[in-house]
């Protein structure tokens, strides 16, 4: 059985094209698991920073900066 070079090509492609196929339904599968958990990190890191900024908004304590040695 003689298999010509367009057959081969056609064997490759196909096989190239199931790995990538593979590749998209892994990343597929991790998007929805990866969307929320950035948002609550980024949710956490916003509510940290608001925390922060109204604590210092309330105390408004004289600092080294301003104070002096």
């Amino acid at each position: 059985m003689i298999i010509d070079t367009t057959e081969v090509q056609a064997i490759n492609s196909f096989s190239r094209l199931e790995s990538l196929k593979e590749v998209y339904g892994i990343i597929w599968v991790l998007i929805p698991i990866f969307t929320p958990v950035l948002g609550i990190t980024i949710g956490v890191l916003v509510i940290v920073w608001l925390e922060r900024e109204i604590s210092v908004a309330i105390q408004q304590r004289i600092g080294p900066e301003y104070a002096g040695p």
